[in-house]
């Protein structure tokens, strides 16, 4: 058994390495202007062997990702590139926020995330200023299936990956505490990936605007 996950972590870093060398030579984190134009960073990132989330789609790189966790789980030290894109088409959000802050879209976040055989660390380029960047470290990193319970909600499934220091605690768990108004419920964590599976009348909604 354990023969048989090690081949199969090996061929999906091979095929990581793969699609790197058909792209252009990997950059430094540093390297990118987070002063530009979102969509043109957009561009860079998908170039660049990045995992691309679009306002809850994975657009590009999802192998990258499968790679990197499979490799983690296995204690083998590993490193992945994060962009988060956002736009506020579709989005529900009042016109009082549409009309304030539309014009700070679209905008998009990198990041990267590494696994030393021990712990993960998060290091972000620029926060939610669009500025500042900041760096977080977990132990673990939790895969969770979320199903909504709303019937107005916009998604019928999302996988969710998110750094914690318990490898014990469920999603609800972790739901729970961030939206509890008694201190000492919130648990520390950290959502990195997320990617949803949207109802079709959303979806269409999309593709006709």
């Amino acid at each position: 058994m354990k023969y048989n996950v090690s081949l199969k972590i090996c061929a999906l870093l091979c095929a990581v390495l793969c699609l790197g060398s058909c792209t252009s030579k990997p950059r430094e984190m540093d390297a990118y202007d987070i002063t530009k134009p979102a969509e043109q960073l957009l561009k860079e990132v998908k170039r660049d062997g990045f995992v691309v989330m679009e306002n809850g789609d994975v657009s590009v790189g999802q192998e990258l990702w499968s790679a990197f966790y499979e490799a983690t789980r296995a204690g083998t030290p590993a490193s992945v590139k994060l962009a988060t894109y956002h736009t506020l088409e579709h989005q529900n959000v009042s016109e009082e926020y549409l009309k304030e802050h539309g014009d700070e879209y679209p905008v998009i976040y990198l990041a990267e995330l590494s696994f030393d055989g021990n712990v993960y660390t998060y290091r972000s380029l620029n926060g939610q200023d669009g500025v500042t960047g900041f760096t977080r470290t977990y132990e673990h990193l939790m895969r969770y299936e979320d199903v909504p319970k709303s019937e107005t909600a916009t998604f019928v499934f999302c996988e969710r990956y998110v750094l914690t220091h318990d490898n014990t605690v469920t999603y609800e768990r972790l739901q729970y505490g961030l939206y509890s108004s008694q201190m000492g419920d919130y648990i520390d964590h950290f959502e990195v990936y997320s990617n949803y599976q949207f109802k079709p009348e959303y979806k269409e909604r999309e593709k006709s605007s």
